[in-house]
């Protein structure tokens, strides 16, 4: 199976016109645009990469971002800072809570809920717990897995001073590490 790749693509091209805005009839290559190659080409090929793609919803002045990883691909020293245990079937999910002021998306404390459900339709609650590190207030939480699980994430949160419940879904399929 190919990937889809055609957001590199896009993303390739954007960088290269940018790059080249100096000297439009000659392609070079400034250094950061080579970086910023080498990076999306790493990421890409790397083999066994487990990449968390976020997923995201707005409403009114707030935004509730999620993300979910196998606990294998985090650092031991993160890991071990956030009380998670490496183990080749456990996920953890990341929740972000934030308001945007003036153009900046500033964290804030909220009643955050998630659920994990299989393609079974078994629910199960995932308890969430507040981080709060140098001013920046994130939610983690653990769950167990089965390898190639297809799972959908609901997620719900309330800002604590808003009036406003965030819910957000989205579907994942996680693979242990080799």
């Amino acid at each position: 199976m190919v990937p889809n790749i055609s957001w590199m693509r896009t993303a390739m091209n954007a960088l290269y016109r940018q790059a080249n805005t100096r000297h439009a009839w000659h392609p070079s290559f400034s250094p950061a645009f080579v970086i910023s190659v080498m990076l999306l080409v790493g990421l890409v090929m790397a083999p066994g990469a487990v990449l968390a793609q976020s997923h995201s919803v707005s409403e009114g002045p707030y935004v509730l971002r999620a993300s979910t990883v196998s606990s294998e691909s985090l650092p031991e020293e993160t890991a071990r800072a956030n009380g998670i245990h490496h183990d080749p079937r456990r996920g953890v999910l990341n929740v972000m809570v934030a308001e945007k002021k003036d153009r900046a998306l500033l964290t804030t404390h909220a009643r955050v809920h998630a659920d994990a459900r299989d393609l079974t339709g078994q629910r199960r609650r995932i308890p969430m717990r507040e981080i709060d590190s140098n001013g920046s207030v994130t939610y983690l939480g653990t769950y167990d897995f089965v390898e190639g699980e297809v799972i959908d994430f609901l997620i719900e949160a309330e800002p604590m001073r808003g009036d406003r419940k965030l819910r957000l879904t989205f579907r994942d399929r996680l693979w242990t590490e080799k």
